[in-house]
């Protein structure tokens, strides 16, 4: 434990800090100072900050007014990234605001802070607006023999609804996700010896079961998320400090009925395979008649149907993965 976390436990228990000038400390505003709330990221002593570095001086930033803490009430309201596991993983101090005390209620009743906070609150938790990668996601990936070597790929993906009886259960649709691998940087070896590593490299990361189809498990999971248009995150695992990693991370149409499925069973069929534009060099065996666009992909007309025909020709590394809910996310 850091000498300033340490220090701020063992004054934790002899009495409740105060802040040397006359700033308003809200409980959240404790917690965030004593580091209670931080998530993916450390301070020094936000204590010793408030005192020594925070001018006590300041232009109220609601009314322009000269203020000061050393002579008047007067409130902090922290900008903090708000945590999202997947798109915004650390909660950043980013900004501050001062304001009088005795024009916070005022502020708290405009809409022009946004989401700053509510009454008697002085963290503001933005939420972060990015745009979500849409289209095909670019990955690389070094060859085992030679790790100062490797490949590109593109990989995209969409969401199928499959019948039922692909699993051999009632009539009912089962939501898989289809994703479709491009080299499009082999080194001039041809794109099979890629697609054979980029396998061997999902079988490592824990996708492909012999019985995937059929109960096979799987450690990866998915997040399904909301807003304007829906997305997807592809977690593969978690680094030492409890980052996710993915090999997806992007926007989606999701078919009609899609979501639900996968919410109600719980679970997803996730099928990495070759772009057909490959598929001369892959041999995938009978999938019907696909017309390709002037690239040589024919893969936005793959259906559930010749799906199955693929993954039971073993042409794709397929698995169940789990849907998370919405308190794991």
């Amino acid at each position: 434990m850091p000498y300033a976390a340490a220090l701020r436990h063992v004054t934790a228990a002899e009495e409740p800090w105060e802040p040397c000038h006359r700033w308003i400390i809200t409980d959240d505003l404790r917690d965030w100072i004593d580091g209670k709330t931080w998530r993916g990221v450390g301070y020094p002593d936000l204590r010793a900050w408030l005192d020594n570095e925070v001018s006590p001086a300041f232009d109220c930033d609601w009314c322009d007014e000269p203020g000061d803490a050393r002579e008047e009430d007067c409130c902090l309201e922290l900008l903090v990234t708000a945590y999202d596991p997947d798109i915004q993983p650390s909660t950043m101090h980013v900004g501050t605001r001062k304001l009088h005390a005795r024009c916070k209620p005022a502020r708290d009743a405009s809409p022009m802070f946004g989401r700053a906070g509510a009454a008697g609150t002085s963290i503001a938790w933005l939420s972060k607006v990015m745009d979500i990668p849409d289209g095909p996601h670019r990955i690389s990936l070094p060859a085992s023999a030679q790790p100062a070597v490797s490949g590109e790929y593109e990989l995209e993906a969409r969401a199928l609804l499959a019948p039922g009886w692909w699993y051999g259960h009632d009539h009912t649709g089962r939501a898989m996700m289809l994703v479709t691998v491009r080299v499009t940087e082999d080194h001039g070896q041809g794109a099979w010896p890629w697609l054979t590593e980029l396998q061997l490299h999902l079988n490592g990361e824990g996708l492909g079961h012999p019985d995937s189809m059929e109960g096979g498990e799987c450690d990866w999971a998915l997040r399904i998320g909301g807003g304007a248009r829906p997305w997807i995150a592809l977690r593969t695992g978690q680094e030492q400090d409890g980052a996710f990693r993915h090999l997806l991370l992007q926007q989606m149409e999701l078919p009609d009925g899609w979501e639900d499925a996968a919410r109600r069973d719980g679970r997803v069929t996730v099928a990495i395979g070759p772009c057909t534009a490959h598929w001369d060099d892959t041999d995938p065996g009978p999938a019907g008649d696909l017309a390709p666009d002037p690239d040589g992909c024919a893969c936005a007309a793959l259906g559930a149907d010749s799906v199955a025909e693929l993954l039971d020709d073993h042409m794709f590394v397929t698995a169940g993965v789990r849907v998370i809910t919405g308190e794991e996310s």
